[in-house]
């Protein structure tokens, strides 16, 4: 069970459970959230276009985690530009009103920092063919997931550091 995020226009991010169940030939994604997270992979399964059908289920996996991936960088990418934004007011009126968006910027951290370290133990353990055996086509798209998920846990860490750097600000302030 893994956690896709949203974030609604105002507030903090919203965690999703979505389940996979993988057996042999077969992949189950279950989804809580309206939102279809996968439509554009159930497409290319449904047509059946691309490579999907021909390398698998492990590959279709790793499909599905790819684009969960695609959804926090976006996610990371909207965060920086927010932490960049609040920075900028800080220095030009640092109002009482900017430590609630600091407070709501760390709780999205916390979020994100949690619906990523069980990704990556999930990816660590399908890499190595812990829970089921990969095609050598896919163990290399496997690797790279994961190295993503890595390069997500630093990017979070230093989005987490950048926002206690506003609250000194803000207090210094």
């Amino acid at each position: 069970t893994l956690r896709a995020l949203s974030l609604p226009a105002e507030g903090e991010l919203t965690p999703h459970p979505i389940s996979l169940y993988i057996q042999d030939s077969l992949v189950v994604s279950l989804q809580e959230s309206l939102e279809d997270r996968f439509a554009a992979i159930e497409a290319d399964v449904t047509q059946s276009t691309g490579r999907v059908r021909s390398l698998g289920a492990d590959y279709l996996v790793y499909l599905l985690l790819d684009q969960l991936l695609e959804q926090y960088f976006a996610l990371l990418e909207h965060l920086g530009e927010q932490v960049g934004d609040l920075e900028e007011q800080l220095f030009v009126a640092p109002a009482p009103a900017r430590l609630q968006e600091i407070h709501t910027l760390k709780a999205d951290m916390i979020t994100l920092r949690r619906a990523i370290w069980p990704l990556r133990e999930v990816a660590s353990r399908l890499e190595r063919g812990d829970a089921f055996p990969l095609q050598p086509e896919t163990a290399i798209y496997m690797r790279q997931l994961y190295e993503q998920i890595i390069e997500i846990m630093d990017t979070v860490e230093t989005l987490r550091d950048m926002v206690s750097d506003l609250m000194e600000l803000y207090l210094s302030s």
